[in-house]
């Protein structure tokens, strides 16, 4: 009975045997899986859906936008700040107002330059203008020279007019025609020496006043640069109206004030004009001053002398401490 009642359990489930071998049998099955690799499931058949009408796909952003987006802001990220020292005083700037400043600068520099070579081409344009006129001028003094000097020769060389009169009576018509022939050729001659010598005097005439032009434009800018008070036209012209007044005073004619046409003898005539108002007026101005002083009271000299001595006399009791000079200063004390 032993014997079936051993078989009989080990095959019967529920027993504590039967669930030992349960166990050992699943720890071995678990470890072999794990050798094994794993399996790879088979892919299932999945019926194809139906095409649906895609949507439009949105437009990719731009790098730049998305490096914008992602980067921070110039405001949410603080920029350095400088400071920089304008005309002595201190300021804060950011490192963006620097560089435009720095930008600002260099373009005003590089303009500056252009303009300083602008200004010294035109410097020497002027002046090469100038020597060139200049030169013209001497050129033209020249020819009026040498014009003057051809019409003086061909006057000269003139055989005297004959007397025509008599020509007549003792010549023959060939001889009379001949000489009357050379005498027209030699007066055309100087007629037209007379001509040249005259164009060219007109041409440096010509050259003087625009020269003369030049130099009252100039001395013109410079009085007013010496007397800027002459920049208002009222005063000016009350100056100029008087300045005649003082000059004809003095024996000047209209013609020789009219002829002043330096600067600095127009200011050296206004010196002198100030100059003899002011002594015209000194009298009247001090004799109002004494009027002054006389009706101002204890404006003579002699009513401060007890002052001054006063004082004098306590500086010296304040020095030695005497009773001599206490007792001066006492009396000065009584005086008052």
């Amino acid at each position: 009975m032993a014997g079936e009642a051993g078989g009989t359990s080990a095959g019967i489930p529920g027993t504590p045997l039967d669930k030992t071998a349960g166990v050992f049998e699943e720890i071995l099955n678990r470890e072999e899986a794990e050798k094994q690799p794993p399996k790879k499931p088979k892919a299932e058949k999945v019926a194809e859906p139906e095409p649906v009408a895609e949507p439009e796909p949105e437009p990719e952003p731009e790098p730049a936008a998305v490096a914008a987006e992602e980067e921070p802001t110039e405001s949410e990220e603080e920029e350095p700040r400088y400071v920089v020292k304008v005309d002595g005083e201190e300021f804060e700037v950011t490192q963006s107002e620097l560089l435009a400043g720095y930008s600002r600068t260099k373009d005003y520099s590089k303009k500056t330059m252009a303009l300083a070579e602008q200004r010294k081409s035109a410097a020497a344009a002027e002046k090469a203008a100038e020597t060139e006129r200049n030169a013209v001028i001497a050129e033209r003094q020249r020819i009026a020279q040498d014009a003057a000097l051809f019409e003086k020769a061909m006057k000269a060389m003139a055989p005297q007019e004959p007397d025509w009169d008599t020509a007549r009576q003792t010549m023959t018509p060939d001889q009379f025609a001949a000489t009357y022939a050379e005498w027209q050729i030699h007066q055309n001659r100087v007629r037209i020496a007379e001509d040249k010598r005259r164009q060219a005097d007109a041409r440096v005439e010509a050259d003087k006043a625009t020269a003369y032009t030049a130099y009252l434009s100039e001395q013109n800018a410079l009085v007013l640069e010496m007397i800027p008070e002459w920049q208002d036209e009222s005063v000016r012209k009350a100056d100029a109206a008087a300045m005649r007044a003082f000059a004809k005073s003095k024996r000047f004619t209209d013609a020789q004030i009219d002829a002043v046409d330096d600067a600095r003898t127009m200011v050296l005539l206004r010196e002198a004009w100030q100059h003899a108002k002011s002594v015209t007026t000194r009298p009247v101005v001090r004799a109002e001053i004494s009027r002054i002083k006389s009706a101002t009271p204890g404006g003579a000299q002699s009513a401060r002398k007890p002052v001054s001595q006063m004082a004098k006399d306590a500086a010296t009791l304040k020095r030695t401490g005497r009773v001599d000079d206490a007792a001066k200063l006492f009396e000065h004390l009584v005086d008052l």
